[in-house]
């Protein structure tokens, strides 16, 4: 399964060259990168996965953040589009939402979404990267009954019963939510 990643642009000059009017230390990236940055302005840089995209009808407009990322583990080279800085070495780790929907049931709060860690590793003008899908309690309950059933941060699981709509009443009302599950 492919996955679009939106186009990352490289670091601004300012970036590069850090100093104080009031000191003469510059802290800086070494002599040689910041020649080859004078000598190749920024460019966008697009990742994308060495995969063929299985479709183009990727909506541009959505943010990644709100994207469910559907495959539960995947590693792999990523396509640089440009050319990435000579002294970009280093790993970007993120956790974050990376499922948004599961079965039925799908989340609208940004601290609801299930848990993904994504790793992206520059090394030599190469970028790698991998996600895994966390699997906590609650997602493995979601995924064996094919819908959300532990509450989340804003998010109710729906009532299956009447004795559920009740528990869910006086549990709002008294501040005391109670999640019960059937696992």
């Amino acid at each position: 399964m492919a996955f679009h990643l939106p186009t990352l642009y490289a670091a601004p000059s300012t970036f590069l060259l850090v100093s104080s009017p009031h000191s003469r230390q510059t802290n800086s990236i070494p002599a040689t990168a910041r020649r080859h940055r004078r000598r190749n302005p920024a460019r966008p840089v697009k990742a994308t996965t060495l995969a063929e995209e299985a479709s183009t009808d990727c909506d541009d407009t959505k943010l990644s953040a709100w994207t469910s990322v559907r495959q539960e583990r995947w590693e792999g080279e990523l396509a640089v589009e440009g050319r990435l800085p000579d002294w970009l070495n280093g790993t970007y780790l993120r956790n974050g939402p990376g499922l948004w929907d599961v079965g039925g049931g799908d989340f609208h709060h940004l601290f609801d979404g299930y848990a993904t860690l994504v790793r992206i590793s520059f090394r030599q003008g190469r970028a790698t990267g991998a996600h895994r899908q966390i699997e906590s309690d609650a997602y493995k309950a979601a995924v064996a009954s094919g819908r959300p059933v532990l509450r989340e941060f804003s998010q109710c699981p729906k009532p299956r019963n009447l004795l559920d709509r009740v528990t869910n009443a006086v549990g709002i009302a008294s501040g005391a939510v109670l999640t019960v599950a059937d696992l």
